[in-house]
């Protein structure tokens, strides 16, 4: 008989930030957009997210949108518009790169908002984020606002920054 483990389930790891309900709720009674947005992004795997669900009467989602609702299930449903497809790919990209280079925390927070940012503008620009250039983009943005040499984003990703200058 095989028991899953606690990779088989994401919010039972302890990830710092995500552990922490205060900074979350924090994050999710915020007025600023990008900081609302994170609060979603941090509880939709955080170790303390039935804690917050079922038992916190601070807890509120009857005026998310209806991107925050798809970054909080991980994208059950299919993205529409190029805003909601350009999220999940930020989404993805900071689950597979950026969350092992640099971790959600109050430190970090910074470089999570600038990328949202970054991304809101492109799709306001009507640029579609291209999966192929998942790696490329992550790099970029290392460079751009975690503090990061190019040859060490480079290595990091496995890529090349992308050139954005439009950004």
């Amino acid at each position: 008989m095989t028991f899953m483990s606690a990779k088989h389930f994401r919010f039972w790891k302890k990830k710092g930030f995500r552990d922490d309900a205060s900074a979350i709720l924090s994050a999710l009674n915020s007025p600023e957009p990008l900081d609302h947005f994170i609060g979603v992004y941090a509880l939709s795997d955080a170790s303390v997210r039935a804690e917050l669900l079922l038992f916190n009467p601070l807890f509120e989602m009857s005026d998310w949108s209806y991107l925050e609702h798809l970054v909080f299930t991980d994208f059950d449903y299919l993205p529409e518009g190029v805003l909601e497809q350009n999220c999940k790919q930020l989404v993805q990209m900071w689950r597979k790169f950026i969350e092992v280079i640099l971790p959600l925390s109050e430190k970090t927070l910074s470089f999570y908002q600038n990328s949202l940012a970054a991304v809101f503008k492109l799709s306001e620009a009507g640029v579609a984020l291209q999966k192929e250039e998942e790696a490329r983009l992550a790099a970029h943005f290392l460079v751009s606002f975690g503090g990061k040499t190019e040859s060490e984003a480079t290595q990091l990703c496995d890529a090349k920054p992308l050139d954005m200058p439009h950004l």
